[in-house]
């Protein structure tokens, strides 16, 4: 599909659109879920092919396909951390809580979700997009890598008392290694769009950005999502402008407020967004306040399987060294009639909290996933 954009040959548009595999796709176009059992890395890439089909021949069912399958994998197969697959396979839809194990959430998926995402936002800017990007990002590709050594993991794995298994520099160059290092040079890739007069901010990643159709130099400078604050300055304007700055507010996240210059402003809200349209000159700064704090998320489709997060990172409990073999019988557990309630924070600037009376067979200490 590339050669034909980039040559006008359609040759290889002919080439391309041969390359569809029906049994996958004609269920996803018609809106039906058949991906239980499937190899999922195996399917990701046929949707990204299908989605870039899509923009070079404005062809409706690859949109549809590619549309409902992102849509469908986010919602009913994908665990809290923005990973999916066990074993490298889908299962029924809306049950990763029976499917917790040493061999979840592969990194190439994500890797492929990720670039699936930016295709199916591009068609229509949603919010919702960008916090399954931000969820996969912060919590399963900054997890995947050991930082120590750059060895990355072939699965991340969610059960209690795993260790995960990282590379080893000269026997185990896996596919997760060469999508892994790909993922960890795209950090900033996705953190800013644009679409007519409107400048998107969907990452809140400390950068700059040079927004040529404007002129404008912008700086996002933040300790999200650890602390609360996101402030956003327009460093260089040649002349005075108009457009709309449209900052994601996660959808967890409740109690946004914005401020211009200082003072607080009604913004109008639109698909998760918090639009400040206005004409705009070189100084004026921006800042969105995200509150961010414990709290619970159920897994899809079973509410008494939960995930305690803090904002968008997802928390876990160290369980010892990855060389000693978890001992317990079974996995420690959090006891409580209002569990947030006895979650106590220790260091808020890294987002680590204690549990107070709640832990059994102990209270725990909690930190982001991907610091573990």
């Amino acid at each position: 599909a590339d050669l034909y954009a980039r040559t006008g040959d359609r040759r290889w548009l002919a080439l391309a659109e041969r390359l569809y595999h029906r049994r996958v796709l004609q269920p996803l176009a018609a809106r039906r879920d058949e991906l239980a059992h499937l190899h999922a890395n195996t399917q990701i890439p046929k949707l990204i092919g299908l989605a870039r089909l899509h923009e070079l021949t404005g062809r409706a069912e690859y949109a549809t396909a590619a549309t409902f399958f992102w849509e469908t994998v986010t919602a009913d197969h994908t665990y809290a951390i923005g990973g999916n697959s066990d074993r490298e396979h889908f299962q029924a839809p809306r049950s990763t809580a029976r499917y917790v194990t040493e061999q979840t959430c592969e990194g190439c998926n994500t890797y492929n979700m990720l670039k699936l995402t930016r295709h199916v936002y591009g068609w229509r800017p949603d919010a919702a997009a960008f916090d399954y990007y931000e969820r996969a990002h912060l919590n399963h590709v900054l997890a995947q890598q050991e930082p120590s050594t750059g060895a990355f993991t072939y699965m991340t794995p969610l059960l209690a008392g795993a260790a995960r298994e990282h590379s080893q520099p000269f026997d185990s160059f896996w596919c997760c290694v060469g999508s892994g290092m790909e993922s960890h040079a795209k950090h900033g890739d996705s953190a800013w769009w644009e679409g007519g007069d409107t400048l998107f901010v969907n990452l809140y990643v400390p950068s700059v950005v040079e927004w040529r159709t404007a002129g404008a130099r912008l700086a996002l400078a933040t300790r999200y999502p650890y602390e609360s604050a996101v402030r956003v300055e327009v460093e260089s304007l040649p002349a005075p402008r108009e457009f709309a700055l449209a900052l994601r507010v996660p959808a967890w996240c409740h109690g946004t407020s914005v401020r211009l210059n200082g003072r607080t402003v009604a913004v109008e809200r639109e698909a998760g967004y918090a639009v400040v349209r206005r004409r705009w000159q070189a100084g004026d700064v921006v800042q969105l306040d995200l509150p961010v704090g414990p709290r619970l998320e159920a897994a899809p489709g079973d509410e008494h399987a939960v995930v305690l997060f803090h904002g968008p990172l997802v928390l876990a409990a160290d369980l010892g060294a990855a060389d000693a073999p978890y001992a317990l019988p079974v996995p420690p557990a959090l006891v409580g009639d209002d569990l947030l309630t006895r979650v106590k924070p220790v260091t808020p600037s890294r987002a680590e909290y204690r549990t107070a009376g709640i832990g059994r067979p102990g209270d725990l200490r909690l930190v982001p996933f991907h610091d573990q």
